[in-house]
């Protein structure tokens, strides 16, 4: 009895796993079955016990395909119904391990993924006009396109918008076809590009491409080699004036900046210092835009930088007026100073001519909470290495002023010291040596010099780092 048993369970088994994805293989048959497609593939993942199971599928057309093609494979998604999770159409087969991250895509291909398995003709249509604009490139070396969906999960296509008097609006070609709705939503399409020489020959394409619908491209990290990189942002309606924006977003290229933003009126530069909006390349910029009728605007912008919102709750205009009077008196310190970004998300740097300027900046920075984040000051460094970290809005300028002024003080009175630095970014303020001759002589002297400034009060912690200084013994207690 045990053993009929064990057999009936057996083939109940194999009964199951015979029957098991019949809905996706039809699904993946269909679509494999039609003109354009490469090939089709799903899979199942159970992921109990932390998430709900779910059904993937990868469905890679071939490098030609064409909007007739585009259409029938979306006819084909939606003629069978399966469950499919997440979708992605692409060009070519991932490069990479298959995953979420959409750099897994290989070089020169184009993607668009979505929910369900019923995918809306008008989003494959822009994929095609996005495969279109790539093979049309003169080197797709390094590029890729992401095509952003417009389409609900269940496939319905989500370009319809409101017309005017509320209802839906369609346009309708001499066939009766209708075509793009009034107002649909643009080609969206984010591009990983080498550099921006090459960008310069993807938007064009992909403005083509998008037709009446217009374009909106998101392009980040260009050029970045482990770095943060630059990025582009541009929205361009039907009928913008391409060439004359290309030529504008040449020379904005040539601007030392962290990214650019186009409209079909307007070119925007965010500059990565206080200097490049004063060079030659950004009067040439407004030069050019001038003579074109485009409006052009290079600045340097505070935004970005670690600490986000000033909490000063104040409207934005006024906080953006703070912001543009404080770089001004930034760059007006004694000797001057250029105000620029080291990294995105960290500290600026204020690099002063002068040492004059060092307390200078130093209090500007403290008493302007609007600018936001944290800022390193630098003492020009024909004069040794000093350097003071300081957040926007604190700590008060007096105490900011006298500690600048008091680590300044200290290069004089330690003739070994390599480098000091002053920290304004806790609750006290805080000095830190270091040396750069490490005798017994040197250390002794420059632990009596640091012993009286630290009886002062008014550094939190003062430190003295040297080769042979334990870090427990760093601390330079007061006399």
């Amino acid at each position: 009895m045990r053993g009929v048993g064990a057999l009936a369970a057996a083939a109940l088994l194999l009964s199951g796993c015979a029957s098991w994805g019949l809905t996706q293989r039809e699904w993946a048959a269909t679509l494999e079955a039609g003109d354009g497609v490469a090939s089709v593939d799903w899979r199942y993942q159970n992921n109990w016990p932390s998430s709900s199971p779910r059904y993937d599928a990868t469905v890679v057309v071939e490098r030609g395909v064409t909007g007739d093609e585009a259409r029938r494979i979306a006819d084909a998604s939606c003629a069978t119904e399966t469950r499919i999770d997440g979708l992605t159409v692409r060009t070519d087969e991932a490069s990479a391990s298959e995953g979420t991250d959409e750099a897994s895509a290989s070089e020169g291909s184009v993607e668009l993924r979505t929910e369900g398995s019923c995918v809306s003709r008008a989003d494959l249509e822009r994929f095609a006009g996005a495969v279109d604009a790539l093979n049309g490139l003169p080197d797709a070396s390094g590029v890729r396109f992401s095509v952003v969906s417009t389409a609900g999960p269940d496939g319905e296509d989500g370009a319809e918008v409101a017309d005017g008097n509320g209802g839906a609006s369609g346009d309708v070609d001499a066939d009766g076809d209708e075509g793009a709705p009034a107002g649909a939503p643009p080609l969206t399409v984010r591009v990983t590009t080498p550099d921006e020489a090459v960008l310069g020959s993807i938007l064009p394409a992909l403005h083509e491409a998008a037709g009446d619908a217009g374009l909106a491209l998101t392009a980040e990290r260009i050029g970045a080699e482990g770095g943060a990189g630059t990025s582009v942002d541009a929205k361009l309606p039907p009928g913008a004036r391409i060439d004359d924006l290309m030529t504008l977003f040449a020379l904005a290229t040539r601007i030392d900046h962290r990214s650019i933003s186009l409209t079909d009126t307007a070119i925007s530069v965010s500059a990565s210092s206080t200097a490049a909006t004063e060079a030659t390349p950004a009067a040439e910029l407004a030069a050019a835009g001038a003579a074109l009728g485009i409006e052009t605007r290079v600045a340097f912008d505070t935004a970005g930088a670690s600490g986000g919102s000033d909490g000063s709750g104040g409207s934005e205009a006024d906080a953006e007026s703070a912001r543009a009077a404080a770089l001004d008196r930034l760059t007006d310190v004694p000797g001057g100073a250029v105000v620029e970004h080291v990294a995105v998300g960290g500290e600026l740097s204020v690099r002063t001519q002068h040492a004059e300027g060092v307390e200078a900046a130093v209090r500007i920075i403290a008493e302007t909470p609007e600018l936001g984040g944290s800022f390193r000051v630098h003492a020009p460094e024909s004069d040794g290495l000093f350097w003071v970290a300081v957040r926007a809005g604190s700590p008060a300028a007096d105490v900011a002023g006298a500690a600048t002024r008091t680590g300044l003080g200290v290069r004089e009175r330690i003739p070994s010291i390599d480098r000091a630095i002053v920290s304004l970014t806790g609750e006290t303020p805080e000095l830190t040596v270091y040396l750069r001759d490490s005798s017994a002589e040197s250390v002794a002297a420059a632990r009596g010099t640091l012993a009286e400034v630290a009886a002062g009060g008014l550094f939190g912690e003062v430190r003295l780092a040297a080769d042979g200084i334990d870090f427990d013994d760093q601390v330079v207690p007061a006399p």
